[in-house]
Parts: structure tokens; sequence; C-alpha cells
């Protein structure tokens, strides 16, 4: 394949995994009896694209592809597995959702954030989601570094953000708030539980 095959490729791929998401998204969480039907093709798709862009990691960054969207790719693979475990509570797919997040945070797919916002939200999301999967595998030292970062990169980046943000988006900062917020809960509710837990 030329490398315009295989970036035409890899488009396909993606639009037809995002797809196969949204409609997992759209899903009722209970009561839906085709819902691992649809697991298992969305997992299907996304093993596809997430091999095919390990064999052409150098084409596809040749033609454009940035590292963030690998991270895009591997958080929704995340999502899946542990979506999957809050349907099937099965602790292993509980585990593969780690993996995922964790490879997220050791290879600094979201690096770019400090100069774009989008992809800033993006990565506050990705941290609040590892923040929970971390609290259930009582992961507590790992939690706690991705969770401090969050609310690092919001102190750090606050002024900045508003100053690249669109206007009209401005309904989307707050977000940044409740992350940071949410990281604080979690690390209280968890030294909590350990309390109660210790005095037991």
């Amino acid at each position: 394949m030329s490398s315009r095959e295989i970036f035409k490729e890899f488009e396909f791929l993606l639009e037809k995994s995002q797809r196969s998401f949204n409609r997992l998204r759209d899903l009722p969480p209970y009561g839906n009896s085709r819902w691992e039907h649809h697991f298992h093709k969305a997992f299907h798709i996304y093993s596809k694209l997430w091999k095919f862009q390990q064999d052409n990691r150098e084409v596809l960054t040749t033609r454009g592809m940035e590292r963030w969207e690998i991270g895009d790719i591997a958080s929704k693979i995340g999502q899946l597995y542990y979506n999957y475990y809050l349907r099937a509570s099965e602790i292993r797919f509980l585990h593969e959702s780690y993996v995922f997040y964790e490879a997220i945070r050791s290879r600094a797919y979201f690096a770019q954030s400090a100069t774009d916002p989008n992809l800033a939200i993006k990565q506050l999301r990705y941290f609040a989601r590892f923040i929970i999967i971390c609290l259930l595998l009582n992961r507590r030292e790992v939690c706690l570094r991705p969770s401090s970062n969050a609310r690092a990169k919001l102190r750090m980046q606050q002024q900045q953000l508003c100053q690249l943000m669109d206007p009209t988006s401005s309904s989307k900062q707050p977000l940044w708030l409740t992350v940071a917020v949410s990281g604080d809960a979690a690390e209280q509710v968890h030294s909590g539980v350990s309390s109660v837990q210790q005095q037991a």
C-alpha cells in the first residue's frame, strides 16, 4: 500500500470506530439484550484500528497523525473495557482498561494540551476516568499522580485557557474546576475508606 492508501485506510477505520463507539454510547445502561453484540463489534473495530496504527506508525506520522490522536484511540479502548466491566462485573476488563490509561500517562500522549484548550479538556476527562479506575483497583499511589497533575495543570493553564478559548465556548471552562474538585474528592473518599478499614 502507498502512504496515501495507508492514511486513507486509517481515516476509514477511525471514522468507522467512532460510529461504533457512538452507537454504544447511545445504548441505555440497562435492559438492552443486544449490548454485548455491540460491544464485541466495537472491540473488533478498535483492535483493528489500534494494530493498523501500530504497524503503520511511521507512515501515518509523516502524513500528519499526531500523538494525541493515538492517545484518543487508547482512551476510547480504555472506555470500552471500563464500560464492559460495569455491565459484566468482570474485573479483568477493569485491569485491561487500566493498562491503556496508564500507557497514555506514561507516554504523554496528551502533552500538547498546553497549547490547545480542546485537547486540554480531553486530557482532563481522561484524568477523571483514570482516577476512578485507580480507586476501583485500589491503586492509590498511582491515582494521586494523575489527579495532582490535573490540578497543577489547572493552576498553570487557567489563564492561558481563558486566552485561547473562544468566548462563545466559555461554558466549557467550569469543566476544569469540576475535574480538579473531583480529584480532591476522590482522594478524600479513598482516605476515608482506608481509615475505616484500618479501624475495622
